[in-house]
């Protein structure tokens, strides 16, 4: 057996045992990269909804604009004690015009509205 013969038997054992374990430390990592990434996601809806600006009409949680009002504030400790704060209203799926007018009624409470 020659030289070049033993680099080749030995670079083949190394492809086919080093292989698999190359293929299983790459799907590990991938794996727990996603972990990570849910648990981050988990981790801030579940902030962005305990904090008030997540129930906020102003609030969309948008990448480049999350508040249209306080953009500055949003989501940070001075946000608790927004004077621009404006509940979510419920919506009501089932009849649009009731919602508008639940809507109209909740903004100008005197107003009447047509029969």
């Amino acid at each position: 057996m020659t030289v070049a013969d033993m680099v080749s038997a030995g670079l083949l054992l190394l492809g086919v045992f080093l292989g698999p374990v190359i293929f299983v430390a790459s799907v590990v990592a991938y794996g727990v990269k996603s972990a990570v990434l849910m648990w981050k996601t988990y981790q801030e809806r579940r902030y962005v909804r305990s904090h008030p600006c997540g129930n906020c009409r102003y609030f969309t949680n948008g990448d480049f604009l999350k508040c249209a009002v306080n953009p500055t504030a949003v989501l940070t400790e001075d946000a608790r004690s927004c004077h621009d704060f404006a509940a979510l209203l419920p919506c009501n799926k089932t009849n649009d015009d009731s919602y508008y007018l639940e809507l109209t009624q909740h903004r100008y409470p005197n107003a009447r509205t047509a029969k």
